[in-house]
């Protein structure tokens, strides 16, 4: 399988398990994981192949809307606490405004840069690429779900994709 196809069936695969659910919840312990779940009142269209609960690190750089506004918003909250402020600040305050809202659409770019369409018109973004960590981003169910095992969607460094669910590695 070409690298091509193979972001397409990860594209696909994304897109069925994410579009619709929920941010639930975020925690940061040397990065960023965020918890989408299922909400009652949301009828989504998806086959069943997944769990209604994911789970996504948040492994590469990432910002929400363009870069260029990002920076200006990091600067901005620098400036209004009188403290240089790294990034992750940013992002908390971000996360936690997204909390409640639903993701409409999931799209993945030519570089496996991994966009999310938030019902808030907002976009989050994750880099395909990460010079620290072995991958960009994860999307698996909870620990504490039964055969968790079975699924998980991972983009490595170099932005190459791997799926596996329903117990069958697939690319």
């Amino acid at each position: 399988m070409q690298k091509s196809d193979n972001m397409i069936l990860i594209k696909e695969l994304v897109s069925e398990w994410l579009q619709g659910l929920v941010f639930a919840a975020f925690e940061y312990s040397a990065g960023f994981s965020v918890r989408f779940e299922q909400q009652s009142t949301v009828t989504r269209h998806t086959t069943g192949r997944f769990p209604e609960v994911a789970i996504l690190d948040l492994k590469g750089e990432w910002w929400i809307d363009e870069r260029v506004a990002w920076q200006k918003l990091v600067n901005t909250l620098s400036q209004t606490t009188g403290v240089h402020l790294l990034q992750e600040p940013a992002q908390a305050y971000c996360l936690m405004l997204l909390v409640g809202h639903t993701i409409k659409e999931v799209k993945l770019s030519d570089k496996s840069e991994l966009i999310l369409v938030i019902d808030t018109g907002q976009t989050l973004h994750v880099s395909g690429h990460s010079d620290i960590w072995e991958e960009s981003w994860i999307i698996y169910p909870p620990a504490d779900l039964p055969d968790n095992h079975l699924w998980s969607i991972t983009c490595d460094s170099q932005g190459e994709g791997l799926a596996i669910w329903d117990s069958k590695t697939t690319t």
